[in-house]
């Protein structure tokens, strides 16, 4: 991800602004996450090492969520979608959680599992970059009941190739992200998308998420509505720069999307693309913290869609 402005002034959300009564004690809000085993996906995915996209280490780390999320005892339709883009093999993981619904409705939960080539850094971990959303998706998979109550799917979505070689643009960075927008878009089954929630960044043990500025405005009212509802604004508020990350190619295809990062790691984001993005930097208090709210949000869009 790239920051792609000067931080806005936070605005505070009014008291009218937003009328879900959401709690951890109402049906509104979604199951809570295990902070242990949010930090032991981020472990266990650190030890398969590098994971640049196009590598073995990618490919590796495609196979061990897959693994993961077919293990779960929810029944997930778990696929692969694999496919060559300048001379890369490139996966995206994708595990589909059905919802009562009969309208095709669904919400995209998605994170990128793979890491930065640093050439003065051959092991970076990525603990933060990287591994932290993937564990965030997974301790949520873990968390969803036997039976969803949702009205919609949830489309767990795990993107290859968010990093950029060496500069953003039309051909580097966010492959897997506008591989799936462009599949979505071409299928018509954009519409059908309710949301687009992104996950980037969510371990640094000061947590600290500000709803990036070009948010879709609805959805940005809502997210904040549920931090001040459940008692999370100190962690999750408005805010934040204008991020580009792999929530992007769903907005420029009319999806409404959110980015739920901490872009200040370390002092002065210091640890970011850096040898000091390592497990003793984050956790998974944090990571469940992030994956609770993540819970929080869609159920609350659910309620929107009764």
């Amino acid at each position: 991800m790239q920051l792609r402005s000067t931080i806005l002034t936070s605005l505070m959300l009014s008291a009218g602004l937003f009328c879900c009564a959401c709690s951890k004690n109402t049906p509104v809000c979604g199951p809570d996450t295990d902070p242990a085993f949010a930090m032991k996906m981020a472990e266990e995915h650190v030890a398969l090492g590098p994971r640049t996209a196009g590598t073995e280490g990618a490919a590796k780390a495609a196979a061990w969520i897959m693994e993961k999320m077919s293990a779960m005892k929810k029944k997930f339709v778990v696929t692969q979608d694999v496919w060559q883009e300048n001379g890369k093999t490139f996966r995206n993981v994708q595990a589909v959680y059905r919802g009562q619904g009969d309208r095709g409705k669904f919400v995209i939960a998605a994170a990128h599992y793979d890491t930065k080539k640093l050439s003065l850094v051959p092991d970076f971990q990525g603990a933060n970059d990287g591994a932290s959303g993937v564990a965030a998706l997974l301790a949520m998979a873990n968390a969803l009941p036997e039976h969803s109550p949702l009205p919609f799917d949830i489309h767990f979505v795990f993107f290859d190739g968010e990093e950029a070689v060496l500069e953003y643009n039309d051909y580097d960075g966010l492959h897997g992200s506008k591989r799936c927008a462009r599949q979505l878009k071409e299928t018509g089954r954009a519409g059908n998308c309710v949301a687009m929630i992104l996950l980037d960044m969510v371990g640094d043990k000061n947590l600290d998420v500000r709803f990036p500025a070009d948010t879709n405005r609805k959805l940005l009212d809502l997210a904040a509505g549920v931090s001040e509802t459940n008692g999370t604004l100190a962690q999750f508020n408005r805010g934040g720069s204008v991020m580009l990350d792999d929530h992007i190619p769903f907005q420029e295809i009319g999806i409404p999307a959110i980015d739920i990062i901490d872009f200040n790691y370390g002092p002065g984001n210091s640890y970011w693309h850096t040898r000091y993005d390592t497990l003793d930097k984050i956790s998974g208090k944090s990571i469940a913290a992030a994956a609770d709210f993540a819970l929080d949000l869609i159920w609350a869009l659910a309620e929107k869609q009764k």
